[in-house]
């Protein structure tokens, strides 16, 4: 039985250890570009080199912050996603938009509506399991 979607839309991914490189610091801060899928019980990112899914319950923070200046000269969204996966914590920063060539305002009012949607869904999930 296919779980029911939430929200869907194009994303790019990045993470902590990639924005520390001189190439994530000063030229390109994105690791991949995929589609980001939300449904009640997990998130999933799915790219041509990329396939992962995120259990809800597994996620310990979800914030929001900006990429660094030095890449992108307008403030530009991200969501931080920090989770657990067989014990260890991983952090993982999407940038939900519709395309490539959105503006930086479109894309952080996409980014600012994940992060709402996500939280909501998380709260309720964890408000369930408590």
């Amino acid at each position: 039985m296919e779980e029911n979607v939430v929200k869907q839309e194009g994303c790019y991914l990045s993470t902590l250890e990639h924005m520390q490189t001189f190439v994530g610091r000063w030229f390109y801060i994105y690791t991949d570009r995929g589609e980001l899928t939300l449904t009640a019980e997990s998130i999933t990112f799915k790219s041509q080199k990329n396939a992962f899914v995120i259990p809800l319950n597994s996620i310990s923070n979800i914030e929001s912050g900006i990429y660094p200046r030095t890449a992108k000269p307008f403030p530009l969204k991200y969501i931080k996603i920090t989770y657990s996966d067989e014990g260890e914590s991983h952090a993982l920063m999407l940038t939900p938009c519709k395309s490539g060539f959105s503006s930086v305002w479109t894309t952080n009012k996409s980014v600012e509506n994940w992060l709402s949607v996500l939280d909501g869904v998380v709260s309720t999930l964890q408000g369930i399991h408590s």
